[in-house]
């Protein structure tokens, strides 16, 4: 054989592991409000969370965050859009010192046809824009001031509140510093309209004249505040991030006006956790335009993968909003809502599958209460898969990191809940003008499905324990279907299997940890990096590497896979084994799962221009029956698939598989919806 007929071999098979899967495929999304279509640098995604916000005079909402994957740490908001082109350091061009090309910020700010913004690097970047353009933003000045958190403009002054304290004041037009004085603890500003600056520090909010002596106005009832911003009518505007969840509006002097938003926020809804529009969540700023119209930013702080940011009319009805739930996240389905009820670690999803691409994905309820439970380990990055169970009738979740580990373990309350009215709204703003009713816009049209249910009970996870193995690997974890706990890279090279045991009284899932049910790992393995238990058919699926087929890399899935038939029986028949696919660069997948009579594997990157494929493999042969990659609905586009757990899959009861892959590039989660050509089993 020649060496051209050998390389035509070669193009056939990668032709040939590339040919889609049979049947009926379409590929959508869940968790953005935008498809994340476009190229490096540009396309439609909410970012995955937000340090701070301001609004322009035009209703423009302006952000800061010290990060997004592909590079939206500010993003510009308007009448439901986002910009399309990234803005940067330099404008794109090189000599970034901060990510997101140089936009990485806790601070925002804009005044007129500039807005403002000062980098991790602790550079000020002024940006040139014509105000409604969301796409017209020209970096025209940078100058270094030192790492801020709070920043605000207004005529001639800015005003940068640094992180040691320091205020420091800048004369828009020269950039250069006109004087500074510190408060401590100080982290937010807004400059009123006759120069003075209210600034918050720790819970209180106090004014102070441009030379660093305080008026004697403070504000100490505002609970716990986070941001301060100030309406072009002179509304100070501070939101309450503490147990009230709610917006609360002030004039001139200090004085209390009233607030925005249901006491409470979710928390308080019925059930809690529940969203609706006159609800919040994790305030994070907000801020009024020039016609009245309020936003409200929300989600957890940190690059969490939640950022839900509303716009209200001066009557106080939802006009729109734009959201993101998936940062480095995978999510799952709820067992027996035939794919319609969608669980991240953080968040639930109602999903309508008959409705077009990306479309039919709705946000049902937050399941953090970061003031009742603030050392939820959800706070401090725990948890990046969410895989459901349903115990006893009871939803509990499981989370597993984004290295592995775990699982940790959420449990929900029950009761008997009323669910919140869907046309819950937070109420006219305080201090408005006299809306004309007549005229408001209407309610969002985000009315749930009712016909998609959730469990009873409440919607806020309580953590119940951790069952996290610190003396061993941590990527060969998962939990089947009946709650079964399945550990196969621990010392003494044996497959370990902890079979749920019941509730306790309380609906926590009990364990022995002391007395697995232990199995030899089959010599063929010199590593075991993922394992899969198929409860229907007692059938056990090891991934790993061999002698013939070594480790090339950390963290994937392993290059040969292996079923067993009969295994909790004793049988432990070895069915077939089979080599898994590379991809360009020679890497194996990096997650898996199995659902009916396939296993779905994801590769870990686009690579050589093609994207990160799902690969669908026969579990009753052992054979690749084809691939799945991102159509044009989210146009082609994939990111690096960055945890071990990053696909969960399921059939629906008319033979259809779903599938959710992570896609933090673009702060979602890629659906996959397969009917495979034959009949379903």
């Amino acid at each position: 054989m020649n060496k051209l007929t050998c390389a035509m071999l070669g193009l056939l098979t990668s032709a040939a592991m590339a040919a889609p899967v049979p049947g009926k495929l379409e590929c959508s999304w869940v968790g953005n409000t935008f498809a994340g279509a476009g190229n490096n640098g540009e396309g439609e995604w909410v970012q995955n969370y937000m340090e701070e916000m301001e609004v322009a005079p035009d209703g423009t909402v302006f952000t800061a965050a010290l990060w997004d994957e592909a590079g939206r740490c500010t993003g510009l908001y308007r009448d439901g859009k986002v910009n399309t082109n990234l803005i940067g350091e330099n404008d794109r061009k090189g000599g970034h010192n901060a990510w997101g090309w140089g936009t990485a910020a806790r601070a925002v700010a804009v005044w007129g046809d500039r807005f403002y913004l000062v980098n991790t690097d602790g550079n000020l970047l002024e940006f040139a824009w014509k105000p409604g353009d969301l796409n017209s933003g020209k970096n025209v000045r940078k100058m270094a001031v030192g790492k801020t958190a709070g920043l605000s403009a207004r005529g001639s002054l800015i005003v940068a509140v640094l992180e040691d304290g320091t205020v420091k004041m800048l004369d828009r037009a020269t950039l250069k510093e006109t004087g500074s004085f510190k408060v401590p603890s100080a982290r937010d500003a807004a400059i009123a309209a006759d120069g003075s600056l209210w600034i918050l520090a720790g819970d209180r909010i106090t004014q102070y004249k441009s030379d660093g002596t305080a008026t004697g106005l403070s504000i100490s009832d505002a609970g716990k505040p986070q941001s301060i911003s100030i309406a072009p009518d002179g509304r100070l505007v501070v939101c309450d991030d503490g147990p009230r969840q709610q917006v609360r509006i002030y004039d001139v002097a200090g004085k209390f006006l009233g607030t925005f938003g249901r006491e409470g926020g979710m928390a308080a809804a019925n059930p809690p956790g529940t969203a609706s529009a006159g609800r919040f969540f994790s305030l994070r700023g907000a801020g009024i335009d020039a016609q009245g119209n309020i936003y409200v930013g929300m989600g957890l702080p940190g690059p969490s993968g939640n950022f839900i940011l509303r716009n209200y009319s001066p009557a106080g009805l939802q006009k729109w909003q734009l959201s993101s739930h998936a940062f480095v996240d995978c999510f799952d389905f709820l067992p027996g809502s035939d794919g319609q009820v969608i669980y991240s670690v953080d968040s639930i999803l109602r999903v309508d599958l008959s409705k077009p691409e990306g479309q039919g994905w709705q946000l049902a309820a937050m399941t953090v209460d970061k003031n009742r439970y603030p050392d939820d380990p959800r706070l401090k990055g725990g948890g990046s898969t969410a895989i459901m169970r349903l115990i006893e009738g009871r939803p509990v979740m499981y989370t597993l990191g984004q290295m592995g580990g775990g699982p940790e373990i959420y449990t929900f309350d029950q009761g008997a809940y009323r669910v919140a009215p869907e046309d819950d709204q937070p109420g006219v703003v305080p201090g408005a003008a006299a809306a004309d009713k007549s005229v408001a816009a209407p309610p969002a049209p985000n009315a749930l499905n009712p016909a998609i249910r959730l469990p009873t009970g409440s919607r806020i996870a309580h953590f119940a324990g951790s069952f996290d193995l610190k003396d061993s690997e941590a990527w060969a974890r998962e939990i089947d279907a009946n709650a079964g706990i399945w550990w196969a890279d621990g010392p003494g090279n044996k497959l370990r299997y902890y079979p749920l045991k019941g509730l306790s009284p309380e609906g926590v899932p009990q364990y022995d940890r002391k007395a697995p049910q232990e199995f030899p790992l089959p010599e063929m393995f010199k590593q075991v990096c993922r394992v899969a238990y198929d409860v229907k058919t007692d059938s056990l699926y090891l991934f790993g590497y061999t002698a013939e087929r070594p480790s090339k890399s950390w963290g994937l899935i392993g290059s040969v896979m292996a079923k067993y038939d009969g295994y909790l029986k004793g049988e432990r028949k070895l069915a077939w084994t089979a080599d898994l696919p590379v991809d360009g660069e020679q890497l194996h997948p990096k997650s898996m799962d199995i659902a009916g009579d396939y296993a779905f594997m994801v590769m870990v990157k686009p690579t050589n221009g093609v994207p990160a494929m799902v690969h669908v493999m026969d579990t009753r042969t052992g054979k690749i029956a084809g691939t799945m990659q991102p159509g044009p609905a989210v146009g082609g586009n994939s990111g690096w698939v960055d945890q071990s757990h990053g696909l969960r899959a399921m059939q629906r009861k008319n033979g259809e598989y779903l599938i959710l892959v992570e896609e933090d590039g673009r702060c979602k989660n890629l659906l996959y919806r397969w009917t495979p050509s034959e009949a379903p089993r």
